[in-house]
């Protein structure tokens, strides 16, 4: 393999890499706001909700 052709496929794969990183990285970042925002919600509505004394 020439050094050329070792150049391209090195390049080839760096750009290789993020495309494969993102999808992962945003499915990562949605399961890690639903874990913020769910208990967020859950207390705003328990603290919304009128205490019935219990």
């Amino acid at each position: 393999m020439t050094r050329t052709g070792r150049f391209a496929l090195s390049l080839s794969l760096i750009a290789l890499v993020p495309i494969l990183i993102l999808p992962a990285f945003t499915v990562g970042l949605w399961v890690g706001m639903l874990a913020l925002i769910v208990p967020l919600l859950a207390a705003i509505l328990l603290a919304i909700r009128p205490h019935d004394g219990s």
